[in-house]
């Protein structure tokens, strides 16, 4: 699933804004190693956050809650299927 919505962010980059993703910072944990070959051959700089730094680690995390809540509030509120989840997400982001 993250796999997906890194890949659609991707190319929304691409196709929309005309920009392409140069850096990501993430908390080296297990759920990104899944596309590391697809970080390398795109020329993105993987960036990890220092181990048990709150102050990292946790901006990371309250963002992506805001980002989580708002589309499943959306999916709720409009009471769409599970089905359009990447749609409702990429909206919120």
């Amino acid at each position: 699933m993250l796999y997906f919505v890194f890949i659609c962010l991707f190319q929304i980059h691409l196709v929309v804004f005309s920009l392409t993703i140069k850096t990501i910072q993430t908390d080296n944990a297990k759920e990104f190693h899944c596309f590391k070959s697809f970080i390398n051959e795109s020329g993105i700089q993987h960036r990890f956050t220092c181990p048990h730094t709150h102050d990292q680690n946790g901006a990371i995390e309250r963002k992506h809650r805001h980002i989580a809540d708002t589309w499943l509030s959306m999916l709720s509120v409009t009471s769409l299927l599970m089905n359009f989840w990447g749609e409702a997400f990429l909206t919120a982001s």
